[in-house]
């Protein structure tokens, strides 16, 4: 499986945990985000909101998203050389939550990206402020890269976890810190953050981390009767979706599929399944 980073201490880390907070920006780093931040969102307002949270792929204006990952892969590639080796820069994106009592984003294990039984997909979180539990800082439940469910994606895919949630909430851990300071995770790691319970919005930035000649690797079902396909579109093939989040579940990206496979069953996690496939703890970071 492959290794990304460079350290071999932080890459022992995330097999143990799936989640590893570390230092990631510098002072002028960090500050060049602010200003493309303010930059693109005149007096910190934001398009598009749902339910009190801002993702740039959810919004619609093609040119707005545009710039935002060109600029981003600009502006993190000197600090991503750093920590990682032969990797490359996917989706960038502002994630950001206004104030609000309303505004936990629930659990959820992302898309599989990368063809998971080969090879190896981080996530990327990085606040542009320091957050903690009462600002809507990061959430995620260690050991839970160890469940298994790797065909993951839009609709009919996206893994249901309402069944495991209340026995999952003891082992959930702030796992975000000051600005600046990156949490890296696998992509099927269980995450989520709680409310916004400050008077200002909590703005990060979030990114895919993938092997450098390792294609996207996306999977696609419309219903339970239809065909699980595969397909390994361009990069940016996110940013093409006027609606990322109703548009996905109906259709699939471009272009021919590379694998048509049977109708794949999603399973159903118990709390026993939780309690028998994660470990416990998480190393302070």
């Amino acid at each position: 499986m492959d290794s990304l980073f460079r350290s071999r201490a932080w890459h022992d880390r995330l097999e143990k945990d799936g989640v590893v907070t570390l230092p990631l920006l510098d002072a002028q780093e960090l500050q060049a985000v602010r200003d493309l931040y303010y930059a693109v969102n005149p007096g910190g307002q934001v398009p598009q909101l749902h339910d009190g949270i801002h993702m740039t792929i959810w919004c619609s204006d093609p040119e707005y998203k545009a710039h935002i990952r060109e600029e981003l892969q600009r502006l993190l590639r000197p600090a991503m050389e750093r920590l990682f080796k032969d990797c490359r820069l996917v989706a960038p994106v502002f994630i950001v939550k206004v104030p609000g009592q309303d505004t936990t984003f629930p659990i959820h294990q992302d898309w599989s990206v990368v063809d998971e039984t080969r090879h190896t997909a981080l996530n990327l979180w990085v606040p542009l402020h320091d957050v903690d539990e009462h600002n809507g800082g990061l959430w995620a439940v260690p050991g839970s890269h160890q469940l298994g469910n790797h065909v993951r994606g839009p609709g009919l895919l996206f893994p249901n976890l309402r069944g495991v949630e209340a026995s999952l909430r003891e082992r959930m851990r702030q796992v975000s810190g000051p600005a600046g300071m990156a949490t890296v995770f696998y992509h099927r790691v269980i995450h989520g953050s709680p409310p916004n319970l400050s008077n200002a919005p909590r703005v990060a930035l979030g990114c895919s981390v993938l092997p450098r000649e390792v294609p996207l690797h996306i999977y696609f079902q419309r219903d339970a009767a239809s065909p699980l396909t595969v397909y390994h579109p361009p990069d940016d093939f996110i940013y093409g979706f006027t609606n990322v989040r109703d548009q996905t579940a109906m259709r699939p990206p471009a272009g021919e599929p590379v694998a048509v496979l049977p109708p794949y069953e999603p399973g159903t996690l118990s709390p026993h399944d939780v309690v028998e496939r994660i470990g416990g703890g998480i190393e302070a970071s």
